[in-house]
C-alpha cells in the first residue's frame, strides 16, 4: 500500500516497470524506469536514483512529466516514502560532500524548488509520509529529534 487506495508493485530485477494500481477504480498506471536507475513510486510522484558514485535523485510524475532534480550530487533518500505529503523529499548528503563525520539532513520542497538544511551533522535519519526524525551524536551523546511535516506550510 502506498497511499489509499493505491498499491505499488514490488521491485523485480527482470522487469524494471513499476505499476500503480488503484483499488477503488481498478485502474493501473505503468511507470517505466530508465536504465540503471532505482525507482520508487507513490500515486503523485516517483523517485529515480541513478546508479553511480554521486547519485542525484530526481522526482517525476508517474506519467513522466514534471521532472525535478532534488538535492545535490551524492544525496540519498531518507525513507521509502516518495515525496512526503506530496511535497517534501528528505535527503542525506554524505560526509564527503557535507564536510564532517556524519551527514547533512536536508529537505527538498517541491512547492518552492528549494532545499533547506534540517540538521548539519546527523548520525541517523528516518522518515515516513508525515514525519522526519534524526539523531546526532554517538552512543555516549546520542540525541533524537523529530519534525512533523504536517506542521510545515
Amino acid at each position: 500500500m502506498s497511499a489509499w487506495p493505491w498499491l505499488v508493485s514490488a521491485p523485480d530485477p527482470d522487469d524494471p516497470t513499476t505499476r500503480l494500481y488503484n483499488t477503488r477504480t481498478r485502474t493501473t498506471v505503468t511507470v517505466a524506469a530508465p536504465a540503471h536507475q532505482e525507482i520508487s513510486c507513490g500515486p503523485v510522484w516517483c523517485r529515480l536514483v541513478p546508479a553511480g558514485p554521486d547519485p542525484r535523485p530526481e522526482l517525476v510524475r508517474p506519467d513522466g512529466s514534471d521532472v525535478r532534480v532534488a538535492g545535490e550530487p551524492g544525496a540519498l533518500p531518507v525513507g521509502a516514502d516518495v515525496a512526503a505529503r506530496d511535497r517534501f523529499e528528505p535527503l542525506l548528503v554524505p560526509a564527503g560532500s557535507a564536510g564532517g563525520i556524519g551527514a547533512r539532513l536536508v529537505l527538498y520542497d517541491l512547492a518552492t524548488a528549494r532545499t533547506v538544511v534540517v540538521a548539519p551533522n546527523v548520525s541517523n535519519a528516518y522518515g515516513d509520509a508525515t514525519h522526519l526524525w534524526w539523531s546526532i551524536g554517538d552512543n555516549e551523546t546520542l540525541s533524537w529529534y523529530g519534525l512533523d511535516l504536517r506542521t510545515l506550510g
